[in-house]
């Protein structure tokens, strides 16, 4: 992105040094390396050749207005290099960070979860234990409850040869 907005602003500035500073005569389109070479004899003698022979030994403002443009674009550019430049460090070491924390995250998340898991376990053992204490106790319950429907039983069938006393008792024991 910022490789195409440098390239995109340096053809624009090109665009504008040469439709705005350039004589009438001079407009007429021209390949980057002979503008540049223009520029450098300028800078060198003030002027290009054909200009010298015409203007004679005097600068032409429109050379000077054309060096100052080249060298601001020059500077601009070196600007927005190093512009560039600091932005690619800083995205690597935001690159970097992001990658460092999102690391240090997931490490979290994977341990909460296994300490989770590890509780649930734990619950669960726990849980179980606890359910077999009771089913235990139940069925033990079930089995006295049973034992005495048994004795009871007896006593029933018995029970035409009890006298009244035994009978009471009978009573009051299947009640319970």
């Amino acid at each position: 992105d910022g490789a195409d907005e440098l390239a995109d602003r340096k053809a624009e500035l090109e665009l504008k040094l040469h439709s705005v500073h350039l004589p009438l005569h001079a407009q007429a389109p021209r390949s980057a390396g002979h503008d540049h070479r223009n520029t450098h004899k300028g800078r060198s003698s003030g002027m290009s050749g054909s200009q010298a022979l015409a203007a004679g030994s005097k600068p032409l403002p429109e050379d000077v207005q054309l060096s100052s443009v080249s060298r601001k674009l020059g500077a601009n550019i070196e600007k927005s290099v190093k512009d560039l430049q600091r932005c690619s460090v800083s995205l690597a070491r935001y690159r970097v960070a992001v990658k460092d924390e999102m690391d240090a995250s997931i490490k979290k998340m994977k341990q909460t979860f296994a300490e989770l898991q590890s509780c649930l376990m734990d619950r669960e053992v726990a849980l179980l234990a606890e359910m077999d204490k009771v089913k235990a106790e139940a069925m033990e319950i079930l089995k006295n409850r049973q034992r005495k429907a048994e004795d009871l039983k007896k006593l029933t069938d018995v029970a035409v040869r009890m006298s009244e006393d035994q009978l009471s008792e009978l009573q009051i024991g299947r009640a319970h």
